[in-house]
């Protein structure tokens, strides 16, 4: 992503936080961040719902957590962002380029596998969240723990709230570590076997312009209130 393509597509972010992106985009681990387009739909969101409280799973060296810092920082809502990664080196690298932006105090580092206990322990104190940016390992078996934590098990999504899944489009099978199938499969097929209670919606190709695509998942509320009546 080159200065240019920061300019046209984030138009959301300040431009204090523009230009530290542009330094960013230089670091030598920047490849394998978000796309333009995938960021940019994500922000709008981020600037739509006014959440209070975001999670993202999968901090690599801030890019993303600097965009959705910078919203958050300039919403009528002042929301928080919490970020998890196993990596101190990128969470070192993340807050730096936070600090030079002046957006540190819109984060929360949480160092860890999300799937670990003990941080699963931890976010599931620190939720309910409003909503909740995947984009971390890749796997898919790793997924579908994450997925079971989000809604089921832990919990950590509230009850309006909204998942964004990175690297959902079926070319972004291949993205998976294991070879099993990644994120496309891990969310094809939780949703399925839970149809009457989500929603899913995938952005992909044609449609979308690249085949990492972006996935949105939601309880669908008027199901659940409907089963809980009768």
């Amino acid at each position: 992503m080159f200065a240019s393509e920061i300019d046209l597509h984030l138009t959301a972010v300040s431009p204090g936080t523009r230009a530290v992106l542009r330094d960013l985009v230089q670091h030598e681990w920047f490849p394998g961040s978000t796309d333009p387009g995938g960021i940019a739909v994500l922000l709008a969101i981020v600037r739509g719902i006014q959440p209070r409280l975001v999670l993202e799973l999968g901090t690599l060296v801030g890019f993303s957590a600097l965009c959705i810092a910078d919203v958050l920082e300039h919403n009528n809502v002042k929301g928080e962002l919490v970020t998890v990664d196993p990596t101190a080196e990128g969470h070192a690298v993340a807050a730096e380029f936070l600090e030079h932006a002046d957006l540190s105090h819109r984060v929360r580092f949480v160092r860890g596998l999300s799937t670990d206990p003990l941080v699963a322990a931890e976010l599931l104190e620190l939720g309910p969240f409003d909503l909740v940016y995947l984009d971390s390992s890749h796997s898919y078996a790793g997924t579908l723990q994450e997925l079971d934590l989000l809604f089921d098990r832990g919990g950590w999504v509230g009850e309006t709230g909204l998942l964004v899944a990175h690297d959902a489009a079926p070319d972004a099978a291949a993205f998976d570590p294991t070879g099993a199938g990644g994120v496309p499969r891990a969310l094809a097929e939780w949703v399925g076997a839970r149809r009457d209670e989500y929603d899913l919606f995938v952005l992909a190709p044609p449609l979308w312009p690249n085949g990492c695509g972006l996935g949105l998942l939601q309880r669908r509320r008027g199901r659940r209130e409907e089963r809980s009546v009768t």
